[in-house]
């Protein structure tokens, strides 16, 4: 963030050498005001990025790489708001995988981040055809071992079936621990949620 910032100063202060010398080179006004005009429409764009940059940093879990709680909070202020006004279905489900931090202390925190980075990418996949149907959906990272899941829409009586589709595809997966060079040290770890 701070390099960001250093960079937008440096744009920012390019700007201001470039309207003064435009300013003092003088010329037509129509000429002056088009160099002006696209040189803060250059600098108006990639503050439009940086703002679109931090709003996914803000809400996007990064170990994950799914919607964060902050996002969820959002989510389901608007679809609660939605919800009391219109003939629509709210559904939403937590998930947590059991005995994780047991599993930390045994595996290491590396290893747990790869199974929770594994849990989020099978719980959005599993969710992501729900999108097409013309749902709200959200997936999360809700706590540190914590999903959820909220449907806003038809789809929401899918809720009970998904889930357990979830909680199955977690429970078949098989954590393999592998070491430097490739060889297997544990395999055939299984998780529950």
């Amino acid at each position: 963030f701070r390099e960001l910032l250093e960079t937008r100063y440096g744009n920012i202060e390019a700007l201001e050498s470039f309207t003064i010398t435009t300013v003092e080179e003088g010329g037509p006004g129509d000429s002056m005001a088009d160099k002006l005009r696209s040189a803060f429409g250059k600098i108006k764009k990639l503050v439009e990025t940086d703002m679109q940059e931090l709003e996914n940093l803000a809400n996007n879990d990064a170990l994950t790489e799914i919607a964060n709680r902050r996002a969820l909070d959002v989510f389901l202020k608007e679809i609660i708001s939605k919800w009391r006004t219109c003939d629509a279905n709210l559904s939403l489900a937590l998930f947590d995988i059991d005995h994780f931090k047991k599993f930390n202390d045994t595996h290491g925190h590396r290893i747990g981040d790869q199974v929770l980075r594994m849990v989020a990418k099978q719980i959005a996949s599993l969710v992501s055809p729900l999108e097409a149907d013309g749902n709200a959906v959200i997936t999360a990272r809700y706590g540190g071992e914590e999903f959820a899941v909220a449907i806003y829409g038809p789809g929401t009586r899918k809720l009970p079936r998904l889930a357990d589709a979830i909680r199955h595809a977690i429970s078949e997966f098989n954590v393999l621990i592998r070491n430097a060079e490739g060889e297997d040290l544990e395999n055939g770890l299984k998780i529950t949620g």
